[in-house]
């Protein structure tokens, strides 16, 4: 789920905000938050609404708007602890749709702490009131989001395509059908779906970063490299045009001219720079900046389930290094993030470190964990019976 389309739902949730009377003193501070969101100054907001909350601790709207510019600053657990105190069982019409709110806050922080099926739960309690209706549409995108992450690739399909027959306006619907369609195989349907998210939003540079990847799944590789020669960039005005344009030549293989770019772009604290000048040195093998890179980009990046591949590079890079400790330190951080996607991978690398130091006693337990998950993996079965052999050994050695 992208940054961006999390901050125009939670704007939009914003504009829904019934306001009432208030200590004037709380009022002000609140009307100066409401200013800071509308300018994506989240660090002035956080403070100036924690200011109203805490001169009127009893005003839902403080509270939830106080939640939002959270979970916008990347401190969803806190947001968390702020909308547990103001859910009402009460049947009245603005409670419900407080109540609403917070459920797909709630949502929202949990699914950036990689809290997946904990978020689902809050989307569908959401789902379940039938108060701002309107709001609908959007969380059930943000719950094919979900199932995506839970590799239920069909269900998520089934859920995108109910939101096509209402409203087929919508560019992140269609990028989402994609990318399961991708995670199935489908080529075909995945760039299908993608140049109908393109259609709606031209502009959208992750959709043709997408579009690319299919290309290059499929072996396509003029038309890849087409995807990139077709998108301009008017003007490098912005910092995200900046990015783009760096971006560009990063996948078209101009590392030179893309790191320079990037470095240009970390100086100017632009987070996401930190990962593509990670890739760049990891291309370049050139492990310790690599990693010092992809290190600075965890640092501060809080959208924790945007991490795994991070983790997973990091763990694999200290591997090279045979510095296993810090490795396996990593594929755990990884492994508790809980996301499908990576977690069998964190999990397989794991047995191999213990493996690395020598603890095969810790390997072997692991093995069998892993295989009551995995039961089909054959490479897995062969470890398990080495790793097995190796224990037996040791045994009857120091039996002798």
């Amino acid at each position: 789920m992208s940054k961006k389309v999390v901050r125009v739902f939670i704007i939009a949730l914003s504009l829904s905000f019934l306001t009432g009377c208030s200590t004037k003193s709380s009022s002000h501070y609140y009307k100066k938050g409401n200013l800071a969101m509308s300018k994506s100054n989240y660090e002035n907001a956080v403070n100036d609404y924690m200011m109203a909350v805490q001169i009127n601790p009893n005003k839902a709207d403080y509270i939830i708007s106080y939640a939002q510019a959270l979970i916008l600053k990347g401190n969803n657990e806190i947001a968390i602890e702020e909308l547990d105190k103001i859910s009402f069982d009460k049947d009245l019409k603005i409670i419900q749709q407080n109540n609403k709110k917070i459920h797909i806050l709630k949502g929202l922080a949990l699914y950036n702490l990689g809290r997946y099926e904990e978020a689902l739960i809050e989307y569908n309690k959401a789902l379940d009131i039938e108060e701002l209706t309107n709001l609908n549409l959007d969380i059930l995108l943000y719950k094919a989001v979900l199932l995506n992450k839970q590799e239920l690739f069909i269900e998520s399909i089934e859920i995108l395509e109910k939101i096509i027959d209402s409203d087929n306006t919508k560019s992140e619907v269609f990028a989402t059908i994609a990318n399961s369609y991708f995670m199935i195989g489908d080529y075909d349907k995945a760039l299908e779906n993608y140049e109908l998210a393109i259609s709606i939003e031209k502009s959208n540079f992750d959709y043709h970063i997408n579009l690319y990847n299919v290309y290059m799944k499929q072996n396509n590789l003029n038309a890849a490299n087409n995807v990139f020669n077709n998108f301009e960039i008017k003007e490098l005005n912005t910092k995200t045009s900046r990015f783009n344009q760096a971006r560009i030549y990063f996948y078209q293989k101009e590392y030179d001219r893309a790191l320079t770019e990037f470095e240009l772009l970390a100086n100017d604290s632009f987070i996401e720079s930190y990962f593509y000048i990670g890739e760049i040195h990891s291309e370049n093998k050139d492990i310790d900046l690599a990693i010092n890179y992809y290190e600075k980009y965890i640092e501060n990046n809080n959208n924790l389930n945007q991490n795994n591949y991070v983790f997973n590079k990091l763990g694999n890079l200290y591997m090279k290094k045979q510095d296993y400790k810090k490795a396996l330190n990593i594929y755990e951080k990884g492994i508790d993030l809980y996301d499908k996607s990576f977690i069998q991978v964190f999990k397989r690398n794991e047995i191999v470190v213990y493996e690395k130091l020598g603890k095969y006693e810790q390997a072997y337990e692991k093995t069998k964990e892993y295989l009551k998950e995995y039961p089909n993996d054959d490479s897995a079965i062969r470890e398990e019976e080495f790793l097995k052999m190796i224990l037996e050994e040791e045994v009857a050695y120091e039996s002798n």
